[in-house]
């Protein structure tokens, strides 16, 4: 919805100026205060990586640099000038309402400007013009819809969408005309909470959100964008809970005629899977949830492929390790990098593989990938402009507490891989 009286004497536009201009002042403040309390090197972030630098980047001196604080959950974007935006995340119990840069250059972290919006569930989508779009959640009471973080003032821009109703298990992908897209998800609603079956289309030049219905409602699933510009949404579950029905049938957003169709089912439908395009113009999804009788098969280990041009599904080979909730990256010889995830046990533990995967399309293989010093779940695994990945925070189960520590560590694998 809309705000109430101050959006209908100003408008959105001027909601937009006004909340612009109170976050300048709120950031003044947010980095005196940081200052005093020390930890990072400023709350603004540094100099933007130079263009020359981008390709060919020095060694590290030493282990790549901690998250200043401990995170899950959050969101991992490059951005045209080689930095990575983390924003958003979960640590302890903690709500992180920041955001951060990595400068690979220097292996440091700086802090961007304090946002406006949530913490967590949140989703990060890079536009066309190398803005950011976040969409994010929260618990019940009004909370911002989306922001726009501009790398070059490292600023976030609120837009003058808000919501009551808290927000989950939603996905984000990308147009090729700047506007960006949201759908689906877990709205937790103080009177009658549901699985959303909305498809937004968000400008961030102008504000304007358009919407759409899916035939299916669906969350925990995911949305890409294929090589013809159109958005296909994959899988996720029908109902709230975990256990729920998963949703067969996919649908292809059409950005030129504005409607969404209904294509082709996965073999094996799940939630919580990874979906990465692959350089042929296929898409390839791997692991994920699904419902089970025995808990330790609800985890898949299979994997599909999806043909665009027959709008066809087929089954890839099957990882070695059972995943859900892994991070998948395209790396720049065309295979894909699977990081991470989890699986439960027949005792009734959880398991974080260190092991990774890399695909190999023209073969459809597997192969083993480098280990991870410390296995984990909802973290983000990012390419970095000299082919480097970063793997940032995330969790695991600790098996002497019964509990699921967040993790502050970040790994950096590659820039050859096996």
């Amino acid at each position: 919805m809309r705000l109430g009286i101050t959006d209908r004497i100003l408008g959105p536009l001027g909601v937009r100026i006004w909340l612009y201009l109170f976050g300048l002042a709120f950031l003044a403040t947010a980095c005196t205060e940081r200052s005093t309390k020390g930890g990072l090197p400023g709350p603004v972030a540094g100099p933007a990586e130079p263009q020359a630098m981008q390709a060919v980047l020095p060694p590290l001196l030493g282990p790549p640099s901690p998250l200043p604080d401990a995170r899950e959950g959050h969101a991992a974007t490059l951005l045209p000038d080689g930095r990575v935006l983390v924003a958003g995340g979960i640590g302890d119990g903690v709500r992180h309402y920041d955001a951060l840069l990595y400068h690979p250059r220097s292996n440091v972290w700086t802090y961007a400007s304090n946002r406006f919006g949530g913490a967590n569930p949140i989703q990060a989508v890079p536009t066309a013009n190398g803005q950011v779009v976040l969409a994010h959640g929260a618990d019940y009471g009004r909370f911002l819809l989306f922001e726009t973080f501009d790398p070059i003032s490292s600023l976030f821009l609120p837009s003058g969408w808000y919501t009551w109703s808290g927000w989950s298990g939603f996905a984000g992908a990308p147009l090729t005309d700047g506007r960006v897209t949201f759908s689906g998800g877990f709205f937790n609603s103080p009177l009658i909470p549901y699985v959303g079956s909305q498809f937004w289309i968000y400008d961030p030049r102008s504000d304007v959100r358009l919407e759409r219905a899916m035939t299916h409602s669906r969350r925990l699933h995911t949305a890409t964008l294929l090589q013809s510009g159109e958005v296909i949404v994959v899988g996720g579950f029908e109902t709230p809970s975990l256990g729920g029905r998963e949703v067969g049938p996919c649908e292809i957003y059409d950005p030129v005629s504005d409607t969404l169709r209904v294509t082709a089912a996965l073999p094996v439908p799940t939630g919580w899977h990874a979906a990465v395009l692959l350089s042929d113009g296929r898409l390839l999804v791997s692991g994920g949830y699904r419902s089970a009788s025995v808990l330790d098969d609800s985890y898949e280990s299979r994997c599909a492929l999806f043909d665009p041009q027959m709008e066809t599904w087929s089954l890839a080979a099957p990882l070695s390790t059972r995943r859900a909730w892994p991070a998948a990256v395209l790396l720049r010889d065309g295979r894909v990098l699977l990081v991470g995830g989890s699986h439960s046990t027949t005792a009734g533990g959880a398991v974080q593989p260190e092991s990774t995967e890399i695909y190999e399309p023209s073969s459809d293989t597997w192969t083993p990938g480098p280990d991870l010093s410390v296995g984990r779940r909802f973290h983000t695994a990012t390419l970095l402009n000299d082919g480097r990945v970063l793997v940032a925070g995330g969790s695991y189960y600790d098996p002497a507490s019964q509990s699921w520590p967040v993790l502050q560590s970040v790994e950096i694998l590659g820039p050859t891989f096996p």
